[in-house]
């Protein structure tokens, strides 16, 4: 599998981004074309404060070209207008990472 790693590292507005995450982002970027599974991680305080990572949401697709294809589509290119909204919204601070995942089970 290849896939787009998205590691927030800081929200400001957590209840904020999450409703809006979950019910309009989420559900527009779910259409982009050769996805194959949206995965979202959410990491919980501890007793010394934040994780440095509080969401991590993965992108999957079944190969490099068809990651390359579903982020030239258009449904990508209005989710990444949509994200730059949301950066400024919600006081967004985020890592992208891209590679492969290898299952082991």
């Amino acid at each position: 599998m290849n896939k787009i790693t998205v590691l927030y590292t800081r929200i400001d507005d957590r209840q904020g981004f999450e409703d809006y995450f979950y019910g309009s982002h989420l559900p527009a970027a779910m259409s982009t074309p050769g996805l194959v599974d949206i995965r979202v991680s959410k990491f919980q305080s501890d007793e010394d404060g934040l994780p440095p990572v509080q969401v991590m949401v993965e992108l999957l697709f079944r190969s490099e070209e068809e990651l390359t294809e579903g982020m030239a589509s258009d449904v990508q290119t209005e989710a990444v207008a949509d994200f730059g909204r949301m950066l400024e919204t919600y006081g967004l601070e985020v890592q992208f990472l891209t590679g492969t995942e290898d299952i082991l089970s």
